[in-house]
């Protein structure tokens, strides 16, 4: 039997972004987030520290929790996902936690 190399494909090696360029699009998004529709939402205590801590494209946003605010909608989209994959997580570790799948005794 013959034995066949598989060639991997060329990988461009991108520069590393640099901090400046980190920054001003850090700045930029700041920039979109102020210019997008404000929306109601009530914001999750999602770790138990009484604030909601969030990151988009290196633009850091800290919300206090437990209450309504008004949010840009890029955020709020971003709330409601962890928010639905934290439920999802939770409900498959039930599944293995005593109240759900026999995996066997060992």
């Amino acid at each position: 039997m013959e034995s066949k190399t598989v060639k991997k494909p060329a990988v461009k090696k991108e520069k590393p972004i640099t901090d400046a360029e980190m920054d001003q699009i850090s700045k930029e998004t700041g920039k979109t987030l102020a210019g997008q529709r404000l929306v109601q939402i009530y914001v999750p205590d999602y770790r138990g520290t009484g604030y909601f801590e969030c990151s988009i494209n290196g633009h850091n946003m800290r919300y206090k929790s437990g209450e309504i605010a008004e949010l840009p909608e890029s955020v709020v989209a971003l709330i409601e996902h962890c928010t639905s994959q934290k439920r999802i997580a939770e409900e498959r570790v039930k599944e293995f936690n005593g109240s759900g799948k026999n995996l066997g005794v060992v």
